[in-house]
């Protein structure tokens, strides 16, 4: 059996003391959170309660889930480290992909990349972005990330990206590339796992 633990709730500057015990005890993995911003007062647009609340507010603390990792991941040797769960759609896939890129490397390719389209549409537009077209994007970004990650020369045509020719070095360290899981029970999020096969699909929720 594999088990992990979620880093929520905990201060970052605890981390390395308490996932150097987790890896020595064999835990399989630890997850970390994310939000890139907040508004002042939170909609209820959660899909996972009944009131349309989160289990958190907007005054929590909230940092940057790759520093985080990293920094937890000193001194450990077998733990992987993911993210439950990354909202893809709100960065440039050039910056999803070297964040996730430097957390392989630096663990020797226990980097999980956990990740979802986002459920709170004022943190898109907060970042001048639309949340609408935001599962569109995504599946561009994903197909974006495993060029960069596997592909010596590569270039990407599509709706919402257009780049190329570029090189990405390094490539993970993890082969093929460092797993990628979605999160979310939406029939979209369903297929978007079940079209990933890197690691057994599953429901991870932010």
């Amino acid at each position: 059996m594999k088990i992990g633990f979620n880093l929520a709730g905990i201060s970052p500057r605890r981390y390395p003391l308490i996932v150097a015990k987790a890896d020595e005890l064999g835990f399989e993995s630890c997850w970390q959170p994310e939000h890139l911003i907040w508004p002042a007062k939170m909609p209820p647009q959660y899909p996972y309660s009944e009131d349309g609340l989160p289990p958190v507010t907007v005054d929590v603390p909230t940092f940057d889930p790759w520093v985080n990792l990293a920094f937890a991941a000193a001194g450990t040797t077998q733990i992987k480290f993911g993210t439950n769960v990354y909202i893809l759609p709100l960065r440039h896939p050039f910056v999803t992909a070297r964040a996730v890129i430097t957390l392989d490397y630096v663990t020797g390719g226990r980097a999980i990349l956990g990740c979802g389209v986002g459920w709170l549409e004022e943190e898109f537009e907060l970042a001048g972005l639309e949340s609408k077209n935001r599962g569109a994007r995504t599946d561009e970004i994903v197909e974006i990330l495993k060029k960069l990650w596997t592909e010596d020369v590569i270039e990407f045509h599509g709706k919402y990206y257009d780049f190329g020719p570029v090189k990405f070095q390094p490539k993970p360290v993890a082969k093929p590339h460092p797993p990628i899981e979605f999160g979310g029970d939406s029939i979209a999020a369903l297929r978007r796992a079940a079209d990933l096969p890197s690691r057994v699909p599953q429901a991870l929720r932010t």
